[in-house]
């Protein structure tokens, strides 16, 4: 099933188990494995956030990031725009945006 297809319980017990997934792959030294678990993990819990709840053209701080990235428009559940001292446009899961 689809995350957008999820009610809010199934995705939270999905991003649950991905992160049990990314835990023991990491345990097992599957670093690919495990980023691949991770990014899934970031799109689930998007799909719990209202997009209404961020704003256009501001600055946000990342998770795992010390660059900031500007959010210039959404489409769904991804932010596209910049990262700090760059001009190339790229999205990034709204999960991953800090108010």
């Amino acid at each position: 099933m689809r995350f957008s297809q999820m009610d809010k319980e199934t995705l939270t017990e999905t991003i649950r188990q991905l992160e049990r997934e990314e835990q023991l792959a990491r345990e097992h030294g599957l670093e690919s494995q495990a980023a691949i678990f991770k990014q899934k993990r970031h799109l689930a819990r998007s799909y719990l956030i209202d997009p209404a709840t961020i704003a256009l053209k501001q600055w946000y701080a990342v998770e795992e990031e010390t660059r900031r990235f500007f959010v210039d428009s959404l489409n769904g559940v991804m932010a596209w725009g910049n990262w700090e001292g760059t001009d190339e446009t790229v999205a990034i899961p709204l999960a991953r945006l800090k108010k």
